[in-house]
């Protein structure tokens, strides 16, 4: 088992529960260090807020010198009050916001995750 991971995702209270229940058992990890923030990906792949991106990456920094972390999830999820824009976008920019993470930690495993209409938690 797996100590601990770090979880990058929205402040959304209807994501919290399922993805961090879906992380401990299908990951087999045993803490999650959540980084919210509203519409994270938005922000990891857009440079017009540096003050939001650079305040999540100091929570990852903390994450990893705290507790060692070398497993990193990203997501985005359905109706996002902080980012109505199409899926597709949402796609898009959780695509890159895993890109420029990867570029940043490379020693870090990188995974994507996508919360569906269901709150369902889906890796893509």
């Amino acid at each position: 088992m797996m100590e601990f991971a770090t979880s990058i995702h929205c402040i959304d209270g209807r994501i919290q529960q399922p993805l961090i229940e879906f992380l401990i058992t299908t990951f087999n990890i045993r803490y999650i260090d959540s980084i919210t923030e509203p519409a994270p990906c938005k922000w990891m792949s857009d440079e017009s807020d540096p003050f939001s991106r650079e305040s999540i990456l100091r929570r990852v920094n903390t994450s990893i010198r705290a507790h060692n972390t070398k497993l990193l999830f990203v997501s985005a999820h359905y109706d996002c009050a902080a980012n109505p824009v199409p899926e597709a976008v949402q796609f898009l920019e959780l695509n890159t916001a895993a890109t420029v993470l990867g570029r940043i930690y490379p020693d870090m495993k990188i995974v994507k995750l996508w919360l569906d209409e269901h709150f369902s938690v889906l890796v893509v």
